[in-house]
């Protein structure tokens, strides 16, 4: 009788704590929704054993599974996108997306990644660890993370092949001008007339350029085809 008392006490103790636990832990909607989640087999492909045998048959290397997406709710296990998938993150303001997404997938690349941020958060949690893998390139003309430029594009590129003997545009060498693809130039003047003003609309290409056009292009092609 005594020994079964004591166990009915232990039962009830451990019963207990699982109530104050779960009562005391903070739980969030996708907490709660656990019970209707995938798990088990149905994610049994993005998991870490799954994603490895993917990442094998693609070629990939053997020790990057995927781009991490996080751990289960049931299980805590983690899961992982393949390096043949598409990921679309849709989501607001201050909701870790750089975070949760955008840092870990680089920071998990078995090679060469790109990103673009409008903050420098990436740049300084990437940063480092990229670096020890190969060269870590910084494209900031904003100073959006006060980086120092070490390398640049040009865009007028676009429009004008470069020369390797001269280091500038290639010209014609009867006229000496820039031997530049003329709808191209359009294009890009477009581009530049509607950056400097936001609340117009983007020109639409035509055969025979616009006045803005026009100007924009005699602003910038004469710099870069007559400059000594």
């Amino acid at each position: 009788m005594a020994i079964a008392l004591a166990v009915a006490l232990v039962i009830l103790f451990i019963l207990a704590l699982v109530v104050i636990a779960r009562t005391g832990r903070k739980t969030l909607r996708p907490d709660r929704a656990a019970r209707h989640m995938a798990a088990g087999r149905d994610v049994a492909h993005m998991n870490t054993k799954g994603s490895r045998a993917k990442a094998t048959r693609l070629g990939a290397v053997a020790d990057s599974p995927g781009v991490p997406l996080g751990k289960t709710v049931r299980g805590r296990s983690s899961l992982f996108s393949s390096w043949e998938d598409m990921i679309v993150v849709v989501a607001g303001p201050r909701t870790m997306k750089s975070t949760a997404y955008a840092i870990p997938a680089l920071l998990a690349a078995p090679g060469a990644a790109l990103a673009t941020s409008n903050k420098r958060d990436v740049v300084d949690a990437t940063r480092d660890v990229r670096s020890r893998l190969g060269e870590a390139w910084v494209f900031d003309p904003q100073k959006v993370a006060n980086e120092t430029a070490t390398w640049w594009w040009n865009p007028l590129t676009y429009i004008a092949a470069h020369d390797p003997a001269t280091g500038r545009a290639r010209r014609d060498p009867h006229t000496g001008y820039v031997l530049a693809d003329e709808s191209r130039a359009e294009k890009l003047a477009g581009q530049f007339v509607a950056s400097s003003r936001p609340s117009a609309p983007a020109p639409m290409p035509t055969s025979t350029p616009s006045p803005r056009t026009s100007s924009a292009c005699s602003c910038w092609l004469p710099r870069v085809g007559r400059s000594p």
